[in-house]
């Protein structure tokens, strides 16, 4: 159960952070996250109520793609902080 939920939760972040992005820039969003535009604009147009019940679906998962390359060469170096990290993440 705990690990569904937590699997939930990941996938409404996911949803929201797509929303705003979509919302902020679209085409920016289509290419950060290589999804469909028409999905992006759904998503966009979407009440937070919505996109709860499509993140609790248990057939939907999605896959997040990091750049494990930046990733690795930031690992090996321990001086790096965690936001750096994030900040390396989420581009």
């Amino acid at each position: 159960m705990t690990n569904n939920h937590s699997l939930h939760e990941l996938n409404l972040h996911y949803l929201l952070t797509l929303k705003s992005c979509a919302q902020d820039d679209i085409i920016q969003a289509q290419l950060k996250f290589k999804v469909p535009h028409l999905f992006l604009k759904t998503i966009s147009n979407s009440s937070f109520q919505q996109l709860e019940q499509l993140a609790k679906q248990e057939d939907i998962s999605y896959i997040l793609i990091p750049n494990v390359h930046a990733l690795y060469a930031l690992l090996k170096q321990p001086e790096k902080s965690m936001q750096q990290l994030a900040l390396m993440a989420s581009h």
